[in-house]
């Protein structure tokens, strides 16, 4: 026997495909197969019994470019004017009677999860008697009805003409997570570049790692990965992953809520038992951001003692991008200038502005068992961001360094802004609800590069079959928040 280079896997229909010549054949999801993704994978060549390891009887169909069995077999309740059918139309070449140019194939059975070299997780499906992938969620379309039925197969391994090429900061994730034995398996490209020229990304066979020099690498998969893709991946309205995937700790994973996600530059995409969507946003827009930031500080400049005020206006002058230097990312931060004065009597007001950098997220403890129900929403000031322009008479401005440390001292202890429940439970006459009734309902807090912050809300329904949302709840919670501040 010989190995034949050329052979590819659909990422529409996950089938298996000979894409060394112009006609990409026929995929059964639409159009013509799509090997962008896929690894390049070697074709026993020779052998026809049919019954040893390898498996004799597989041939190409010339019409769709596929891998089929050819074998004259039947199973029970089989509609015979739908099997062995080619997504180009009728019956695939060389299928029972049809002439065929095809050689004779053979394919190795294997035990294998998908993660080694011969690769596991191939089947034969047994209404259009191909051979697809079966390690994702989506078992993809076969061209006789619905998805592949891999219902009367064994397991097969395909043997991939190269390794791939896995490095940098990708690598280190990839091996983190326990490299090819992990739920990622092994790769099935090199590490590519983004259409943006910014990011790089590695797909495996259980999901994928996207890097770029500001955010670091972070792996998206499963239900996730196949709604970011729906949405165009980075360059959907999302942008790129700034979290692994996140679970809500609860004490008793068996009985209580579960609900994953991973956070992206400008929202999240959530995963429960009953959905899988991008999370709602309630907001804090960036003028009430700017007249929450005002306040507080007011606050804080009237309890120092010297005898100085604020002027109204107040700017958001920058805004940074996310910091992926530090697991987990953090946030954006938001620059803010205010004016103020110093009342120095008959020779007339120091009149001063002073900008300063902070960072809003909710609290958490990251060494704890258990999520809280309630969090605070947190803003950390930059270290060093405190920048003072004094004009005028500066009789009462005797260090800019001893002002700007009083205007930190005052943030540490401004920085808890507020506290809320971020739960909610189903019986509301329970002052403390058991565990498994308690539901997560904010699952994090983003700031907007506009210089607002979205609060991003479980899509989840407050009830099973229900279509309706917490979002107008917690909406109604933060205008109520910012109105009393």
């Amino acid at each position: 026997m010989s190995n034949q280079t050329g052979w590819r896997w659909c990422q529409k229909c996950q089938g298996l495909f000979f894409a060394g010549n112009s006609d990409q054949g026929s995929c059964p999801s639409g159009g013509k197969h799509d090997s962008s993704k896929s690894a390049k994978y070697l074709m026993q060549f020779g052998g026809d019994d049919g019954t040893t390891n390898p498996q004799g009887g597989w041939r190409w169909c010339e019409k769709c470019q596929g891998l089929f069995w050819s074998h004259l077999a039947f199973f029970p309740g089989e509609d015979l004017g739908e099997i062995s059918k080619c997504p180009a139309g009728g019956t695939h070449a060389g299928s029972f009677t049809a002439p065929s140019r095809s050689g004779l194939y053979v394919m190795e059975f294997g035990q294998g999860a998908g993660n080694t070299n011969p690769q596991g997780g191939w089947r034969f499906c047994k209404k259009c008697r191909g051979l697809f992938f079966s390690g994702f969620p989506d078992q993809g379309d076969c061209p006789s009805w619905g998805k592949h039925d891999s219902s009367m197969s064994g397991p097969y391994v395909m043997h991939i003409e190269q390794m791939f090429s896995v490095i940098g900061d990708i690598r280190l994730k990839w091996l983190a997570f326990g490299g090819p034995t992990s739920f990622l398996g092994q790769p099935l490209t090199d590490e590519l570049g983004t259409p943006d020229g910014v990011g790089r990304f590695n797909r495996f066979e259980g999901g994928m790692i996207y890097w770029t020099p500001a955010l670091g690498a972070h792996e998206v998969h499963g239900a996730i990965l196949d709604k970011w893709s729906a949405l165009g991946f980075e360059r959907g309205f999302l942008g790129y992953p700034v979290s692994d995937l996140v679970r809500w700790r609860t004490i008793d994973p068996n009985t209580d809520q579960f609900i994953v996600w991973n956070l992206f530059e400008n929202g999240a995409i959530v995963r429960t038992k009953m959905v899988t969507e991008v999370a709602g946003v309630a907001s804090i827009t960036p003028e009430q951001l700017r007249h929450l930031i005002r306040r507080a500080v007011d606050n804080a400049v009237h309890k120092l003692p010297d005898n100085i005020g604020l002027h109204p206006q107040i700017e958001t002058t920058s805004v940074s991008g996310w910091d992926g230097s530090t697991i987990p990312s953090r946030g954006r931060a938001v620059t803010f200038q205010l004016h103020g004065f110093h009342d120095n009597g008959l020779l007339g007001d120091t009149n001063f502005t002073f900008s300063f950098a902070v960072r809003f997220y909710l609290s958490s403890d990251p060494m704890a068992f258990e999520d809280p129900w309630f969090r605070s929403l947190r803003v950390d000031l930059i270290p060093g961001s405190v920048n003072i322009d004094v004009l005028g008479i500066s009789g009462w401005f005797v260090s800019g360094d001893d002002y700007k440390q009083k205007i930190e001292s005052q943030f540490v202890q401004l920085a808890d802004i507020q506290e809320f429940p971020v739960t909610t439970y189903t019986d509301r006459s329970l002052k403390v609800p058991p565990h498994d009734q308690v539901k997560l309902i904010v699952i994090d807090v983003v700031t907007t590069s506009a210089g607002g912050l979205d609060f991003l809300v479980s899509p989840e329904p407050p009830f099973p079959s229900t279509d309706g949302s917490f979002l107008p709840l917690i909406q109604q919670t933060i205008d109520s928040f910012v109105e009393n501040f």
